[in-house]
């Protein structure tokens, strides 16, 4: 036996499209009474109590009747959908238009199958979350130590750098003959070369503590010698320039870790044997490789940690660790650049030049490419995604078996596989966007949190937001396109 059905749809429901709209459908059933039953339960969830939203009537065949109706497959007569009206009537058939109106037609269906359980809606939105924390972590850890090994360049006062071809990074020892800063001079377009001196080795600092018996171990600290009358790095006010003048000043950076001691204005102490006396102070921060900054004048630096170890008769500043060159006003940095490289290529070849942008990405090159830190932090962030990925297809494919029988009546009266599709698609985009907002404001604290704690630059910088969003949205995207093959091989002769 066959029955046709017609059903009215008069208000909105759980799992009833958001419209007016009548509805033929053939289905075969051993009894009318279980039919009815049956699609009234589905075309109306018995969670709406108390409510009349249509009627089914029922029309008893033997057979199935002339007019081509296959089973399982329904004819819908829809009434016009109440919708702003356009401004240009021409719109009112255009393609966009129509996509556009049966969007936003579509769009609560989705979100009332996420909603209609708030618990577990909210359920759905911390796993989200998580898995945004959790890459969001991982990008932040492996950003600020590449940042932080970079944040020294971000200061340097110069157009151009001329460093050794074996430098990687900041922290290696290798230099090049200070004749080279007098050959850059002779080049058209140059208006200042300056030496910049930096020591990581030797330069051990004393523990700042008064009482000799709370003093920890020497440590290590890294410093920079320079011309203090030449402004070369930004991060220091005029004032504290001339305090370095006089032999055995020095200037500290703010952020210095407590293992050398308190360290204030005043504080005299010992650096690689030497009396030193710190006049200033500056903020730039820790990286992989430093707990702490001095910066002391190109004089000093020489007499306590270049003299004390050279070979008698030869000269203390010889070896540069880098050279930073000002263009006159106007110079094309480009051709100066190609000037200068050409005038030190009859060299050994011991020197090349760069502009500063060209040294920063130098150094993050060698710290994600030749150190575990790319590959650590990189396999972290595939580990959140597919951990994203896990949770997102979890919810969603549970999302679909619950409401099987639902999507199966859309099925049985006409909605087509790409129009389910679309619906688990938005079931996913708004997870995707409600769980990146909430795990956002979440990484957002805990980068504060963790750069107070650490030092580490975690900065979340719009570009790396925008990345991570959509990042976000790839991951729940693949996660429904996934949860939704299921659905396309959903029967509702095999659900009912």
């Amino acid at each position: 036996m066959y029955l046709q059905f017609r059903h009215v749809t008069n208000a909105p429901c759980l799992n009833s499209p958001h419209r007016k709209q009548t509805a033929t459908v053939i289905l075969g059933f051993s009894r009318k009474d279980n039919a009815i039953s049956t699609i009234n339960s589905i075309l109306c969830p018995s969670k709406i109590k108390h409510q009349t939203y249509g009627e089914v009537n029922a029309t008893k065949y033997d057979k199935l009747p002339s007019r081509p109706f296959p089973p399982f497959v329904a004819h819908r007569d829809k009434a016009p959908i109440p919708s702003p009206t356009p401004s240009h009537p021409g719109l009112l058939d255009s393609r966009l238009w129509r996509t556009l109106r049966s969007s936003m037609s579509k769009i609560p269906l989705a979100w009332c199958n996420l909603t209609h359980d708030p618990v577990r809606f909210g359920l759905f939105v911390l796993g989200i979350a998580f898995a945004v924390i959790l890459m969001f972590v991982q990008f932040g850890f492996r950003n600020a130590l590449l940042d932080s090994n970079t944040q020294f360049h971000d200061h340097l006062n110069a157009d151009l750098v001329l460093v050794s071809p074996s430098r990687q990074a900041l922290s290696f020892p290798e230099r090049f003959p200070r004749r080279r800063l007098d050959q850059a001079r002779s080049v058209t377009g140059v208006k200042e070369v300056h030496p910049l001196f930096v020591e990581g080795g030797l330069s051990e600092l004393r523990h700042t503590s008064p009482n000799p018996k709370e003093r920890g171990p020497s440590r290590t600290i890294r410093v920079v010698g320079v011309n203090p009358q030449a402004n070369l790095l930004t991060f220091a006010a005029p004032v504290a320039w001339k305090s370095i003048e006089a032999p055995g000043a020095a200037l500290y950076d703010t952020t210095t870790k407590s293992d050398f001691g308190p360290l204030a204005i005043g504080t005299v102490t010992e650096l690689a044997g030497h009396r030193l006396e710190l006049t200033g102070n500056f903020t730039i921060g820790t990286d992989f490789t430093t707990d702490g900054t001095l910066i002391m004048s190109e004089q000093t630096f020489l007499e306590q940690l270049r003299r004390p170890y050279i070979m008698p008769g030869t000269s203390a500043s010889a070896a540069v660790d880098l050279g930073l060159i000002r263009v006159e006003p106007g110079a094309n940095l480009a051709q100066v650049q190609a000037a200068l490289q050409k005038e030190l290529a009859s060299g050994e070849g011991d020197t090349i030049v760069l502009t500063v942008a060209e040294l920063k990405e130098r150094e993050r090159t060698f710290w994600l490419n030749n150190t575990p830190i790319g590959f650590a932090f990189g396999f972290g962030m595939f580990m959140g995604f597919a951990v994203g990925l896990v949770i997102c297809y979890q919810i969603l494919s549970g999302d679909v078996t619950d409401h099987l029988p639902e999507y199966a009546t859309l099925k049985a009266m006409g909605y087509s596989n790409r129009n389910l599709a679309w619906v688990v698609l938005q079931e996913a985009l708004i997870l995707a966007v409600v769980g990146f907002a909430l795990g956002l404001v979440v990484s957002w604290a805990s980068y504060e949190f963790l750069t107070n704690l650490t030092g580490m630059p975690m900065r979340m910088t719009l570009d790396r937001l925008i990345g991570m969003f959509l990042a976000t949205v790839v991951m729940c995207g693949l996660s429904a396109f996934v949860a939704v093959l299921g659905l396309f091989r959903v029967d509702p002769a095999d659900v009912f």
